[in-house]
């Protein structure tokens, strides 16, 4: 994420012109959630900021900082004084998911799950959050597997904890990283007798770690809000009768789309930006105050904002090798 993440947290890089941070938000608030606790750290003010500019579905929210990055545990351990001896619903900020498995989480414990942990099945044994199940429940989880002890399943993320989790993670000893991981508290729930409903994601999801997981997340988010019925195309947004616009194109207030323009699948054009005529987009997160000249044509690829593009330049990436432009011009 070089470049993309040197102004901006990752959290608020913009999935369909929503910063994916408000997307979990409000994927909470459709899972009930009314109360929600923001751990920050890096680059604070711009997600305060950021999350205040307009109201997020009745979610009353509220900040504590973690002055030490001391891990994922460190962050939980956070939470305490706020969920009040309850149980409550975690959510990494650069991760995201399709909102029905939000609501099929709070499900899960409305129907009597003491705790929820939900998984992804990458296909391959992973090396990081590697989680073991059965009989549709947690049986392990490890930070960092041995090699030849794989699975294929990671832990995506989306969690509901009873309080015993911040006894669970509290006194752990720090990983060899350093950290104080929330996998260790995790398993010590399990070895308490614990039992952990494993939630298979549905849909799609995404670990927003590069910029090909930021294009594809992209492309799915867009796709959710559009047969959801919300608007994607700002109101003040101006885009030429004479331009082709695919259907899930995010197009943020105050940007152009100028004749002849063809905008086919998976593009967001971010606030202030300027497609000129003729430009071909496919595959395109363009930021905020970017002008791409006329007959432009870019694929794969993710515009960092105030960037100029020339007229006629062509950069087109390879699938599985997006291109970051960072304020550079291109030819």
């Amino acid at each position: 994420m070089r470049g993309l993440c040197e102004e901006r947290p990752k959290p608020l890089l913009p999935l369909a012109n929503r910063p994916a941070l408000r997307l979990t938000l409000e994927r909470l608030a459709e899972a009930g959630a009314t109360d929600a606790l923001v751990i920050i750290g890096h680059q604070l003010e711009q997600i305060k900021r950021s999350l205040e500019q307009e109201p997020l579905g009745g979610v009353n929210v509220t900040y504590v900082v973690q002055e030490a990055l001391n891990g994922t545990g460190g962050a939980t351990m956070l939470a305490e004084e706020f969920v009040s001896g309850e149980h409550f619903m975690l959510a990494f900020g650069d991760v995201i998911a399709h909102s029905a498995n939000h609501v099929r989480a709070a499900e899960f414990f409305r129907q009597g799950a003491r705790a929820v942990l939900s998984t992804y099945d990458t296909g391959r044994p992973v090396g990081v959050g590697a989680v073991f199940v059965e009989s549709g429940n947690v049986a392990q989880i490890a930070e960092r597997p041995a090699p030849d002890d794989g699975s294929p399943l990671v832990s995506a993320g989306v969690f509901v904890f009873p309080p015993e989790i911040f006894e669970a993670t509290r006194d752990l000893p720090p990983a060899p990283s350093g950290e104080h991981e929330l996998t260790g508290g995790i398993q010590k729930l399990i070895d308490e007798g614990c039992t952990i409903c494993a939630m298979p994601i549905t849909g799609f999801w995404a670990n927003l770690t590069d910029p090909d997981a930021l294009i594809a997340a992209n492309e799915h988010v867009g796709r959710e809000l559009a047969e959801k019925g919300e608007m994607l195309i700002a109101d003040s947004a101006r885009v030429s009768s004479k331009a082709k616009v695919c259907e899930t194109t995010a197009i943020a207030p105050d940007a152009r789309v100028e004749d002849a323009a063809d905008i086919r699948l998976n593009v967001s054009i971010g606030r202030g930006s300027v497609v000129g005529r003729g430009c071909t987009l496919a595959s395109c997160i363009v930021l905020e105050d970017v002008s791409i000249g006329d007959g432009a044509v870019i694929e794969n690829a993710i515009i960092q904002s105030q960037s100029n593009v020339p007229p006629g330049a062509t950069l087109k990436s390879p699938p599985g090798e997006t291109t970051i432009i960072w304020r550079t011009t291109y030819r």
